[in-house]
């Protein structure tokens, strides 16, 4: 059967349509007046046993522009106790991550404390970095940390001395 001239038409008419459309360059804000926003300016962590992991928080990072964006670099000072996941990624660094325009992200965010040697509680601050278009933005991170002590042993199975002299 030969196709008709108006469904060879049709087809190629498709076809054009589907490679005009299938080949969009996708385009990124380069201003660096362009800033991301979040969610919270800071994560705090209320009082947690030196040694023992936190409950995770979470900052949603939005870009609020008509354009994807492109953050380059996403990062936590070295040994830092804190620890971060971006977008599924993992780690202290995180680079080349897109927001797509009028979306946003999340990144997750946990600490495990060192113990200060302090009877008093301390505090344990950085800042999540965040580069784009080469204008440095920043998210606090705040750790209020007090040393624990566990008496007992595990269930409490180790029976505690009267006379025992506690920190």
């Amino acid at each position: 059967m030969k196709p008709k001239p108006f469904q060879l038409l049709l087809l190629c008419s498709a076809l054009i349509l589907l490679s005009v459309f299938s080949c969009r360059k996708e385009s990124f804000v380069t201003d660096p007046s362009a800033t991301l926003e979040f969610s919270t300016d800071t994560v705090l962590f209320d009082t947690l046993f030196s040694t023992i992991g936190s409950t995770t928080r979470v900052v949603k990072v939005y870009n609020r522009h008509d354009e994807n964006i492109r953050i380059s670099r996403i990062s936590l000072p070295e040994n830092s106790p804190y620890y971060m996941v971006v977008d599924g990624v993992d780690g202290p660094v995180v680079e080349d991550i897109e927001i797509f325009a009028g979306d946003s992200m999340y990144i997750f965010v946990e600490v495990t404390i060192d113990p200060g040697n302090v009877n008093l509680p301390f505090l344990v601050e950085e800042d999540i970095e965040f580069i784009t278009n080469g204008t440095p933005q920043n998210v606090h991170l705040m750790a209020y940390g007090q040393d624990a002590y566990f008496h007992g042993g595990l269930g409490g199975l180790n029976a505690i001395e009267c006379d025992d002299v506690w920190t």
